[in-house]
């Protein structure tokens, strides 16, 4: 809706500023993705972008609890952005289905403890920032 004067009111602005944020963000993380798939065979850059969006997401998330420096619109351009546009469930198991079986296996398990891992040292990140020791 256009104020008077044909300016973006500040309602709008409000409903239409996450969505773009998401949206330039999931493109700056596709793009991440791209560039470690250009470098790294599948399933390794999978796993690689995979890990690194779990560990910054541990540590967007618990940023937030201990110290919150970040805005609620940098929380966005991260969490729902850049990190739902680096990382990416379909291609995992498209990875996963296109190995030997064991193997396969041996990849949705290494995937998931890194991930948890990634979690947690990214919580492990932020309390270290907020002046709380590793946690």
């Amino acid at each position: 809706m256009l104020a008077p004067g044909g300016r973006v009111g500040d309602r709008s602005r409000r409903v239409l500023e996450p969505y773009l944020l998401a949206g330039f963000g999931g493109a700056l993380g596709a793009l991440v993705r791209y560039a470690v798939s250009l470098s790294l065979p599948a399933p390794y850059s999978t796993l690689s972008v995979n890990t690194l969006a779990c560990f910054l997401l541990g540590f967007v998330m618990y940023e937030e609890i201990y110290m919150g420096a970040l805005s609620a619109q940098s929380r966005v351009l991260l969490t729902a952005g850049v990190l739902g546009g680096m990382s990416t469930f379909s291609t995992f198991i498209y990875d996963a289905l296109t190995l030997a079986p064991l193997s396969g296996a041996a990849y949705v398990l290494s995937t998931l403890v890194l991930g948890m891992l990634g979690i947690y040292a990214g919580r492990g990140a932020a309390l270290y920032l907020a002046g709380r020791g590793w946690g």
